[in-house]
């Protein structure tokens, strides 16, 4: 009873409603927290069961060990017939011998329905289409939506109490944006802005976010709360990039290439990893629906376009096509876009847009390649005859002609009458002389023979070279086409026409121009001469050369030199690149430019390769077994070199007799090489990266090679040409390019190597722009293995040059040359 008492007593002092009931649920004591809620005294509520409070209430099973049993209900108090929301505890009570039990009682019905807001709240903001964030006063995240969570994968659990910047932000927001929430935080006048952000998963997503203050209801404690919509604008992104690089692409040599090449690196990902097919019209007419239908993009069975493009049956068969029009800026129909799809519903108005943005941008390519190809024809053709000019003529035979045949006959024909007709004719007459000579020349010719038109009336056919008497047989057959009458007006005109012939390498098409015409000049009108023999002295000395060289090969008279290539970090030696020297008996030093050159016309270029890469990887194993590190050894290839049949099989067994690693050897080609590459010469470079040699892109920057060919070719390095290194001290042109590639490749994860470096100002500036290494006189010319094996063992690198850092601690050079794979992404493919 006293124990009873002493409860009691101690729990009236307590402002939460506290009673105390018997076994038999009668209550016992009352406090004044109770008498307030249930609206009863003590007095009258003692002695009474605790229903007649609230009948929702009941008496709890507390038993003898004294379990606590929570709940929460909603009551209908008796007295003041209100309903309240109560969470009861219930337990035996503590210090009473009897089984009394102690309930103690919360009001909670403003909590309940504050939780009922919260919820509300929650429920509505989940129906919004953009995502929410809630942050505090701190910009802390105290409530997120669904679409939040569609968004970034991050659950309310994840997020809460984060600063949006720790979890969302993939790069520092402009400094445009900070002067934003600055003025935010000052101002609380709203403002939006637009960055890439992470997701949960590490997926890049651009958002928009807009961040305003919430009204004054939302402020507490005197501070404020602030709403955060978020729009995901990766789509208009990736839209927005679509066009911006498509139209940069616009601005390239050959824009339609270009396009192609744009299109199928930049459309898959867009296109859930479809590729479209680009469909021209080349001129085909249509009836006026056909093009009508056409013209709009639209869903149509494969069926319905074989009229159009017959390989389309094994494009798409049994699919639907989506067709986008490509229109040229008046609006006539040029072509299509075509889009395999399973099902209409695949293409969402994300994909339509992009195929609309690829149409736009197609078109534009085509107009530009028109454009083009209209200033090529007024550059490379003369305007009267249709014909090649002289200088396209002489690009043409370099570029294209000179890959076929080694030698070349020129014949100049020139009308010898000319200035006879065009006195009392005039120059109208003149012009259909010169017309009707080209147009006679082109049929006589044929297809084995190209034409062009010099000045005037003299005009310059070349062919492959052949026999004496064939040559003699056709100058006879142009001669006597064009030795006719034409008429012209009222006038008779027999043109007379002579010619000169001149064959020789086709490389020296200019010289065999002049000598052709000199020819001309010397013969009579309806007869033709060749070019003085005195020239058939080169023709000789071609012969001795090329015989020597056969010698040189069959008796080991070729020999490998070195020319280091060093890290601007270290100073030591990354690789070297082995070049080959030929001092011949008869002919003395010949230059490496003109015997490579020399092996590849005469069919034995890919005996000079090989010879190369085995006496290389023999040098580099020595160098291994004495301890000299030369991490890497490159060797030039010539593109002739991937038609040798079993190519890779023979390095493969080269580098496992001198039990190298595949990755010590680089083999390098020439960008203009790598940009004409065959599907089987692919594949053969492809087969010796397999066995893990590495490729180099050489003389990059002297080619036509395009960011899309180098991003499919398996490269490790590109090499910048010497004659861009030479050049950056001099041109700003140069540096800025120069400092691009360098730029590029160190992105790309490629080694750069500058070749050519001969000056302490092309050194500088090639550091300033982290080129990694560096190769040229200013460290060392070509040397023998000896002289190299010297150079590296005294590491005369350091000291080569004033001003250049000492090397790196001996700790990372030993690393280096433990795992030289590993160092300066000189990786393995």
């Amino acid at each position: 009873m006293h124990n009873t008492e002493s409860m009691m007593a101690a729990i009236d002092g307590i402002t939460l409603p506290i009673i105390l009931l018997d076994r038999m649920g009668a209550i016992c004591n009352f406090n004044l927290g109770a008498a307030t809620l249930f609206g009863i005294t003590a007095k009258h509520a003692v002695g009474k069961n605790i229903n007649a409070l609230c009948s929702d209430i009941t008496m709890p099973d507390v038993n003898v060990q004294g379990n606590t049993q929570t709940y929460e209900l909603k009551a209908r108090i008796t007295r003041t017939s209100k309903s309240h929301w109560l969470r009861i505890t219930s337990s035996k009570a503590p210090n009473v011998e009897d089984s009394s039990v102690l309930m103690i009682i919360r009001d909670i019905t403003n909590e309940i329905e504050s939780r009922k807001q919260q919820n509300l709240f929650q429920t509505v903001t989940d129906y919004f289409d953009k995502a929410l964030m809630i942050l505090d006063c701190d910009y802390k995240v105290i409530q997120i939506n669904k679409a939040f969570t569609n968004i970034f994968g991050y659950t309310s659990s994840e997020i809460y109490g984060l600063r949006p910047r720790d979890k969302l932000f993939k790069e520092t927001i402009s400094p445009e944006d900070e002067r934003k929430i600055d003025v935010f935080n000052a101002t609380k006048e709203p403002f939006d802005f637009t960055v890439s952000t992470l997701t949960k998963t590490n997926q890049e997503v651009w958002a928009n976010f807009t961040c305003s203050q919430m009204s004054e209801d939302w402020v507490i404690d005197e501070k404020a709360y602030y709403v955060v919509f978020i729009s995901d604008v990766t789509q208009a992104k990736q839209l927005e990039e679509l066009k911006r690089v498509g139209l940069t692409m616009l601005s390239t040599s050959d824009p339609l290439k270009a396009f192609t090449s744009f299109a199928s690196i930049y459309a898959p990902p867009l296109l859930n990893g479809l590729q479209p097919k680009f469909a021209m019209l080349n001129g085909q007419s249509f009836s006026a629906s056909r093009v009508n239908e056409l013209s709009k993009a639209h869903y149509v069975h494969y069926s319905k376009i074989p009229d159009l493009h017959p390989w389309l049956k094994s494009f798409a068969k049994d699919k639907l096509i989506y067709s986008t029009p490509l229109t040229s800026k008046s609006g006539r129909l040029i072509g299509l876009i075509l889009l395999p799809v399973v099902h209409p519903e695949r293409l969402d108005e994300h994909q339509i847009e992009a195929l609309t943005i690829l149409a736009q941008l197609g078109g534009l390519a085509l107009q530009h390649h028109g454009a083009l190809t209209k200033i090529d024809r007024l550059t490379q053709y003369d305007s009267l005859t249709g014909l090649f000019n002289s200088r396209y003529m002489e690009q043409f035979v370099h570029q294209e002609l000179s890959k076929n045949t080694d030698e070349v006959a020129v014949i100049s024909l020139g009308i010898c009458n000319l200035e006879l007709i065009t006195e009392p004719c005039g120059s109208q007459a003149a012009d259909r002389v010169i017309l009707e000579t080209a147009k006679r020349l082109k049929t006589t010719a044929g297809r084995a023979s190209h034409i062009s038109r010099a000045e005037s009336g003299e005009f310059f056919l070349v062919t492959k070279l052949m026999d004496m008497d064939s040559l003699r047989m056709l100058c006879e057959v142009l001669l006597g086409s064009t030795t006719q009458v034409l008429e012209v007006n009222e006038y008779s005109i027999e043109i007379e026409t002579c010619a000169g012939i001149a064959f020789g390498q086709a490389e020296n098409f200019k010289a065999l121009c002049d000598q052709a015409h000199i020819a001309k000049n010397r013969a009579h009108i309806g007869t033709y001469g060749f070019f003085d023999e005195g020239m058939n002295g080169v023709s000789k000395e071609r012969l001795l050369l090329s015989y020597s060289l056969k010698k040189a090969i069959n008796d080991s008279q070729l020999k490998l030199f070195y020319q280091p290539q060093v890290c601007l970090k270290t100073m030591r030696v990354m690789g070297v690149e082995a070049l080959a020297r030929w001092y011949s008996p008869e002919h003395g030093n010949v230059s490496p430019e003109k015997f490579i050159q020399l092996a590849e016309k005469i069919g034995e270029i890919d005996r000079v390769s090989m010879w190369a890469i085995k006496a290389a990887c023999e040098q580099m194993a020595y160098w291994r077994t004495i301890g000299v590190s030369v991490p890497t050894v490159s060797v030039n290839l010539s593109q002739l070199n991937l038609n040798i049949d079993g190519l890779d099989q023979y390095v493969d067994r080269i580098l496992k007799s001198y039990h190298l690693p595949a990755s010590c050897l680089i083999l390098e080609l020439t960008e203009t090489a790598t940009s004409e590459l065959t599907p089987s010469k692919m594949t053969m470079i492809l087969a010796l990266r397999d066995i893990g040699v590495r490729l180099s892109m050489d003389d990059f920057g002297t080619g036509f090679s395009t960011l899309a060919n180098l991003a499919s070719l398996p490269v490790s390095e590109i090499k910048i040409d010497k004659s861009f290194v030479q050049a950056i001290a001099t041109d700003e042109r140069f540096n800025v390019l120069v400092s691009s590639i360098i730029d590029m490749g160190n992105k790309l994860g490629l080694t750069v190597v500058a070749e050519g470096v001969e000056s302490k100002q092309q050194l500088d500036l090639l550091r300033s722009y982290n080129c990694p290494i560096i190769q040229g006189f200013i460290y060392s010319k070509a040397v023998t293995a000896d002289e190299l094996t010297l150079l590296v063992k005294k590491n005369a690198f350091n000291s080569k040059i004033k001003g250049i850092p000492c090397a790196s601690p001996r700790s990372q050079y030993d690393r280096f040359t433990q795992m030289p794979e590993l160092y300066f992404n000189r990786t393995p493919l």
